[in-house]
């Protein structure tokens, strides 16, 4: 994770000492990508709809090299998110 995701993160509650955030989507897209098993697949489709293509893109762009995540982000832009080769960074 980048060093700024909090700045980025909504805040969801806090419960005596803890404070409990939720990632921004992009970053949830982003880390899921990382790993991409079955129902992360499932979990970046249901945020097709509410998170531009181009936020996940800026956004990756502050990621430090992840082993397979660029292939994995590739998949997820152009099968779930319908981005064309040429559209890629």
């Amino acid at each position: 994770m980048p060093s700024d995701y909090l700045r980025h993160a909504t805040k969801y509650g806090s419960f005596e000492k803890i404070d409990l955030f939720a990632l921004s989507l992009p970053d949830v897209i982003i880390t899921k990508s990382a790993r991409l098993n079955e129902n992360d697949w499932s979990d970046i489709r249901s945020c097709v709809n509410v998170v531009d293509w181009r936020d996940v893109v800026q956004r990756y762009g502050t990621y430090g090299p992840i082993r397979g995540l660029r292939n994995n982000m590739t998949r997820v832009l152009t099968e779930i998110f319908g981005v064309t080769a040429a559209d890629l960074p």
